[in-house]
């Protein structure tokens, strides 16, 4: 943040100057003797977006897109700069800037907010207090829960900016009426522990208001009926929860609700004497551990050592043996041995069983009403790289489980819960983007709280999405810098492996290839000492990408053949898809992307939902001569008020097959739809990321604008993309990509013609 700079020395500032700033409700400088709103809704936005990102640079690009979406207007530069100048001008009238230009300071095409360093904003407290609140529950400070959360809660009940209209700010009340719902469920269990069991239920019925489908909600609600003595109640919030889960969204009760209903039944019929409740919603350290000293958890702690130091097949063996040794012990601890063998198994690329495995830890933990043991089979089953051991679930399905997990955890362990969180927002991103940014941001700030690098580590690959423009490669390269660099290199090996992963998509996009050898010198040894079959799969993917870059065409579908047999024995259904994907990429390369045009086409159909693989058939249409087939599938992409790609992490890449197949097949419309959404791209390089590592390269935006410019008739800019795009081709060793803008540029008409 800029709050440690001191004052610029030319700033003015008002004999009273404001000492808050307030976003939640409406825009305004607050002082000792006055309240000034900020009356500019142009002004309003950019604030806010300045002061949500006050922890980085923010480009000009994305000032543009929160204003105006893709549809810039005339001159949106200058509009830009008017609308800037009115903001600093508001700023510096009410003394909350550090004067003229360090109010907000413009730095090499970014900008970063500066306001004097006494200035407090409502929603940055807001945020400080529940995380204050999540580290105090984390630490079993119960007794100092409440203070913070229903800060937090309070100041979050007025939305960002109200009434204003934004996508923008529509995803962020989402993500603040989420936190908000958070705060309330902390101050429950901070009331229920202080046996309050009146404003409990009131806290809980508010956070139900928000939303009633919320599980998490509905168990704090029974959880504090039970506490009071009234398990009808707890009954009767139950088949609300129930019935509404049924009607609007189809499903049942997780099992932390179905536990608490379970417990509220027995007290009803006075089966069972009250007790106070455990789990996720009992202070931590209360809960009972049961036969601490029985030999399976000595053969669980040797499993742990073993998968510690990458040795799996020990792992495994000794969770067997653990397995064995707890025939007596209570299910979920048999759940929870399950889903650990089923972790090691898969990590030995034995996913059958490791499926197997985690389909009955999961059974048996919802049996028993285990949420944690839940949890951690979802996350076992379906995340933590590729699509889990359950690739044939779609995505829907996948998001369906990890919904279940992350209700049944209510307030659950911070560390599982932001894994839960961030896996969510990866399932999502296909099916739900908005949803899948609100979860994503919302992760990053429970990471936040916890202060672990592993939980930073794994918000960050779910936050990434949130930026998955070709402006915003810097930035996701910076955060990823930040987490892998944390506590000397002591990030576990898989995520250290996943963020390594993402880093290389990076830096191609960058056209940094230094740093793209050195990800790839590091994930080389890293997957060689991990020993999974599935991460040595990755690096082997990016290896193919590697030999194509260098434009050996040969070696890259050598290497791709080669990477199967890394996998071999697995039946892992991802590995065929990465290997037609690879020999696309490079048949698209040779220019015999035609070939490929019926295993495209059932792609295309059978996942409608990546609009790449469509983008892809278009191509390989154009590149078999079938134009006016290709043609038409182009024309699927286009709408009244332009092209529509989603922005998910092939976003760039999607644009460039589109780029491609338009300027072979000569589709001059969506040329110019294509323009605008590149141009302001025109730095970076397009590469569409593949399951299973690697990615097909389409070479440098300025190629594709090149060629789309020429596609309409506009010489001089395609002169001027295209010797751009062989500077950018030559820097990053790319030279077919750079013969082909020589070649292109050679073939435009003559200046004087």
């Amino acid at each position: 943040m800029l709050a440690d700079r001191e004052l610029t020395p030319d700033a003015t500032v008002p004999s009273t100057p404001a000492t808050r700033l307030e976003l939640l409700g409406d825009a305004a400088a607050v002082g000792p003797d006055e309240r000034t709103p900020l009356d500019d809704p142009a002004a309003r936005l950019v604030l806010a977006f300045l002061v949500l990102s006050r922890d980085r640079a923010v480009t000009r690009d994305e000032l543009a897109e929160v204003l105006w979406l893709q549809e810039l207007p005339p001159r949106w530069s200058a509009t830009l700069r008017t609308v800037l100048g009115r903001l600093r001008r508001f700023l510096d009238g009410t003394g909350l800037g550090r004067g003229g230009e360090a109010t907000v300071a413009y730095q090499e095409g970014t900008y970063r907010l500066g306001l004097r360093p006494e200035v407090v904003v409502d929603v940055e407290v807001a945020l400080a207090a529940l995380e204050d609140a999540e580290l105090r529950l984390s630490r079993g400070e119960v007794d100092q829960v409440l203070d913070p959360a229903g800060h937090a809660a309070g100041l979050l009940a007025d939305p960002l900016l109200a009434g204003d209209p934004s996508a923008w700010l529509d995803q962020q009340r989402d993500r603040l009426r989420f936190l908000r719902v958070r705060a309330l469920h902390l101050a429950g269990i901070a009331l229920v522990a202080e046996h309050r069991h009146g404003p409990a239920i009131d806290v809980a019925a508010e956070a139900l208001s928000l939303d009633p489908r919320d599980e998490a909600a509905n168990q704090a609600l029974m959880v504090a009926h039970l506490a009071a003595g009234d398990p009808d109640a707890a009954i009767a919030a139950y088949e609300r929860c129930r019935r509404q889960l049924a009607d609007v969204v189809g499903r049942t009760p997780g099992p932390g609700l179905d536990a608490l209903h379970r417990r509220a039944l027995a007290l009803a019929q006075r089966d069972a004497d009250p007790a106070p409740p455990t789990g996720a919603w009992a202070a931590p350290g209360t809960d009972r551990i049961p036969d601490a000293d029985a030999p399976w958890r000595a053969a669980c702690d040797e499993g742990r050592h073993a998968r510690a130091r990458f040795d799996y097949e020990v792992a495994a063996d000794a969770f067997e043996a653990a397995l064995d040794l707890a025939a007596t012990a209570p299910a979920a601890e048999r759940a929870r041995i399950r889903v650990q063998l089923g972790g090691a198994r898969r990590r030995q690329g034995r996913y059958p069983e490791a499926r197997s495995l985690l389909e009955e830890a999961l059974v048996a933990a919802r049996e028993a009403g285990d949420a944690e043991v839940v949890a951690l089979a979802v996350l076992e089953l379906v995340g933590g790289g590729g699509r889990g051991v359950a690739p044939d679930l779609d995505h829907p399905e996948r998001a369906a489980l990890l919904d279940e997990a992350l209700a049944g955890l209510g307030a659950g362990p911070l560390r599982l819960r932001t894994s839960v969180m961030a896996e969510l927002a990866l399932a999502l991103q296909l099916v739900d983007p908005d949803r899948s940014r609100v979860l994503a941001a919302a992760a990053h700030d429970l990471a936040r709280a916890s202060g672990e690098v592993d939980d930073r580590a794994r918000a960050m690959v779910a936050t990434r999405l949130t930026k998955m423009l070709p402006a915003d490669a810097d930035a996701r390269l910076r955060a990823s810098d930040q987490v892998i660099g944390a506590r000397n290199h002591q990030l576990p090996g898989e995520l250290r492996a996943r963020l390594l992963m993402w880093r290389l998509y990076d830096h191609a996009e960058l056209a940094d290839r230094a740093g793209f050898e050195h990800d790839l010198a590091e994930l080389d040894a890293l997957t060689a000492r991990l020993g999974q079959p599935y991460w040595r799969w990755i690096s082997a993917g990016w290896g193919v990408t590697q030999a194509a870059l260098d434009g050996d065409l040969d070696e890259a579908e050598r290497r791709a053949d080669a990477s199967i047999a890394l996998m071999a024995g697995t039946d892992h259904p991802e590995v065929a898809e990465s290997w037609g994907a690879h020999l696309l990429g490079i048949r698209i390369l040779q220019g015999r992307g035609g070939e490929l045009v019926e295993p495209l086409r059932a792609l295309a159909d059978d996942r409608p939902a990546i609009p790449a693989y469509r983008a892809g058939l278009a191509l390989a249409l154009a590149q078999g001569g079938r134009h006016d087939e290709a043609a038409a599938e182009l024309t699927a992409f286009c709408r009244p008020d332009g092209i529509r790609v989603q922005r998910d992490t092939n976003w760039s890449g999607t644009l460039g097959a589109l780029a491609a197949a338009t300027a072979e097949v000569g589709h001059e419309r969506l040329a110019n739809d294509l323009l605008r959404l590149l141009e302001p791209h025109g730095e970076r390089m397009v590469m569409l990321s593949l399951y299973g590592g690697g990615g097909i390269y389409f070479g440098p935006v300025a190629l594709h604008l090149g060629r789309l410019a020429a596609l309409t008739g506009r010489y001089a800019d395609a002169r001027v993309w295209l010797a751009h795009a062989q500077l950018r081709a030559d820097r990053f060793g790319a030279d077919g990509f750079a013969e082909a803008a020589g070649t292109t540029a050679a073939a435009l008409p003559h200046p004087d013609a």
